[in-house]
């Protein structure tokens, strides 16, 4: 299934048997660090409303399970997609508040500390930090809103 998320090019593939929906390792706005899904956002195609229907298309497939490349299976598909897109609805608003300039410590912060508020062991806060770009996420966000009040 076409899936275009955080890039254009994306794909999800499902397999009926056993109804696996292969979702990749960084893919759709999923990014599983710790047992949480978090949004990966980062340019060129960043869109949280793009994201957002591909979350319930996938979620209308009723999969079985999610396999992420790297990261292993999940197994709660709905509560994985839902995690995500309340996920990526928070950054977006967060970096609809913070939209002066590049903040990328602040929102690595606020990231950081909803992890430790939601109770991700310390050890999982400190694999996503390390394996995320913050830079790039921020940029990601602040690409579309930057389209988003040209297009307005």
């Amino acid at each position: 299934m076409y899936t275009p998320g955080h890039a254009r090019h994306h794909l999800v593939f499902f397999e009926a048997q056993s109804g696996a929906c292969l979702v990749g390792g960084r893919s759709r706005g999923l990014l599983p660090h710790g047992h949480a899904v978090q949004p990966n956002t980062p340019p060129p195609d960043f869109d949280p409303h793009l994201i957002t229907g591909q979350l319930h298309r996938i979620a209308a497939r009723r999969p079985a399970f999610l396999g992420f490349a790297h990261y292993g299976v999940h197994a709660d598909p709905p509560g994985a997609l839902a995690e995500a897109e309340q996920r990526l609805w928070e950054w977006v608003d967060w970096a609809e508040s913070h939209t002066a300039g590049d903040d990328s410590d602040g929102f690595r912060g606020w990231v950081l500390a909803g992890h430790r508020s939601r109770g991700m062991a310390e050890e999982h806060v400190a694999h996503y930090d390390h394996h995320t770009s913050w830079p790039m996420q921020g940029a990601g966000l602040r690409r579309w809103l930057q389209r988003r009040a040209t297009a307005s």
